[in-house]
């Protein structure tokens, strides 16, 4: 999200887009598309994801099993990208059930997310096969998943 050129304050300038826009108006991961397991990470001026899929019907045309790999990267301000290390990095991969039915786009996913925030390299927990240690265990995402036919 660039620098908007509006009126604040009754001044006419460029200001950042976060002063003018509401959360949902700037970039955010939803954690259904977009860093799937993920909360919300909202009211971000930089988004870049990244996505690999591979299905396999199972029944045609209806039902896929599929697994993916993601990983998305978000900044608050596009002043932080003079470096690399200041982006914040969350990762996904799982495996699950989709419909493939065109405008019935819903899945069922097992998800392991880990995420990199402020250099620091972390698991993010999940309650299925956990076992209550930190840095185990799945997340069960229901997602809506797109696909290009």
């Amino acid at each position: 999200m660039f620098d908007q050129y509006w009126k604040n304050d009754g001044q006419w300038g460029w200001y950042e887009a976060a002063k003018g826009a509401t959360k949902y108006e700037m970039l955010y991961i939803d954690g259904m598309n977009i860093g799937r397991g993920f909360s919300a990470k909202t009211d971000k001026s930089f988004l870049w994801h990244n996505q690999i899929e591979l299905s396999y019907p199972i029944v045609l045309d209806v039902l896929d099993v599929e697994g993916f790999i993601s990983a998305s990267g978000v900044t608050s301000s596009l002043s932080e990208l003079s470096s690399f290390s200041n982006i914040d990095w969350y990762f996904a991969a799982g495996v699950g059930i989709r419909m493939s039915i065109p405008g019935f786009p819903l899945g069922l996913y097992l998800v392991k997310n880990a995420y990199i925030e402020d250099n620091h390299f972390a698991w993010d927990t999940g309650n299925i096969f956990g076992g209550g240690k930190e840095g185990r265990g799945l997340k069960l995402a229901l997602a809506i998943t797109t696909s290009i036919y």
